[in-house]
């Protein structure tokens, strides 16, 4: 298994780019959608600043998004687990997971994983278990082979 700490940094450094980006889109999005003020405005104009706000509203979501789960990353403590809680690392059907924030697949020392957050009903179903345990998910049996 992965130094946690090592995990803990590509997934802060992964949603740190998701952030990034989303600040970078919405800060285009707001330059190229600026009213040139030098023009009169018509009905139409208004109605399409009016479309503008709403676009850029939908923006808003998913920056807050990122940004709370950048931050929720910092304070999860990593240490190593010996029950599935936030801050384990889990493996079961050959597969790891960081209980943490969901995120896609993503690679650490050649190993992949994939995140899960405490809300995910998975986790609501393999919370407090332990490695060899067995927990049931969608009406089967999962035994989880490791928790770190």
């Amino acid at each position: 298994m992965s130094s946690k700490l090592l995990l803990k940094n590509i997934m802060l450094s992964l949603e740190a780019e998701k952030l990034a980006h989303s600040e970078q889109a919405y800060a285009e999005y707001l330059r190229n959608s600026a009213r040139d003020y030098s023009e009169s405005a018509d009905h139409g104009q208004t109605s399409q600043e009016f479309e503008d706000a709403e676009v850029a509203l939908a923006f808003e979501g998913p920056l807050h998004t990122e940004a709370q789960a950048l931050d929720k990353l910092h304070k999860i403590d990593f240490g190593v687990k010996s029950e599935v809680k936030e801050g384990a690392v889990v493996r079961f059907n050959s597969q790891w997971f960081v209980i943490a924030i969901a995120t896609s697949q993503f690679v650490c020392d050649g190993v992949t994983f994939m995140g899960i957050s405490k809300e995910a009903p998975i986790f609501k179903a393999m919370k407090s278990k332990r490695a060899g345990e067995i927990f049931d998910f969608n009406g089967r049996k999962i035994k989880i082979e490791a928790v770190g």
